[in-house]
């Protein structure tokens, strides 16, 4: 897992603003607000990283589960479940040799086998209704509920999206798994953060400072300009992306 920390990011919204050659007017609540957002955009736009883990199955009549931190949503849960099983049998009760059992094994004869084909049909569509393969879970305080009870299975498999605003250091740190999102979100907060300085240089046409205490003229105009272009285009990239999930299996 990579990370990058928020101080990271400050830095390169600063220097690529002039600092410290020039004074750049953005307080540490702006720049949280910039990172937040690109952070935020980076998963809304459906570009989230996907994670794995198997997590063993230690009490056959427990149905609860510790979750890794860093799972911010869980998208699916899978274990097999063996008919019987599920049913509360000791037998697969929903075998297809009873439905079978009224046309005869005598698959040669035509209308057997289209009668058994019909009974399949039959058989699948109760088999799904009454037990079906259905897996439902619930997560409260990280700890994730599943049912039916994984009795017979030696693991279940997770599946969720990561946290990406990072379960070490959470003021701080990041969490993305792949340099390409660590570059979308650096290059994000800085377009939202010229969009800011804009609209803050805009309250001033010129200040003192410049060279022989002259003044000078604040580009406000143009920062806004160029914020607003570079999200779009930024938005734009992530949704092309977004098709390249980043996952990565856990132990």
């Amino acid at each position: 897992m990579s990370l990058i920390s928020r101080k990271e990011i400050r830095e390169y919204i600063f220097t690529n603003l002039g600092w410290p050659t020039v004074n750049v007017e953005l307080a540490p609540e702006q720049l949280k607000i910039a990172i937040d957002q690109a952070i935020i955009e980076y998963l809304g736009t459906g570009a989230f990283e996907t994670a794995y883990i198997q997590i063993p199955v230690n009490n056959a009549s427990s149905n609860v589960f510790d979750l890794p931190e860093e799972a911010a949503t869980i998208k699916g849960v899978t274990f097999n479940i063996p008919f019987e099983t599920a049913a509360g049998s000791t037998q697969d009760i929903f075998s297809f040799a009873v439905y079978a059992s009224p046309f005869g094994p005598n698959y040669t004869n035509f209308v057997h086998a289209a009668g058994n084909l019909g009974v399949f049909f039959e058989y699948l569509q109760n088999r799904n209704r009454v037990i079906g393969n259905t897996i439902t879970w619930k997560v409260v305080d990280n700890q994730l509920y599943v049912w039916p009870i994984p009795r017979n299975a030696p693991s279940i498999l997770v599946e969720y999206s990561k946290n990406a605003f990072g379960v070490e250091d959470k003021d701080e740190n990041i969490s993305i798994s792949n340099q390409w999102g660590i570059n979308w979100i650096r290059k994000f907060a800085l377009a939202t953060s010229k969009g800011m300085l804009g609209k803050v240089r805009g309250k001033y046409s010129q200040v003192s400072g410049g060279p022989g205490g002259e003044s000078q003229t604040l580009n406000s105009a143009e920062l806004v300009a160029e914020s607003k272009e570079e999200i779009a285009l930024l938005k734009e990239e992530l949704f092309d992306h977004k098709s390249h999930t980043q996952f990565f299996i856990d132990s």
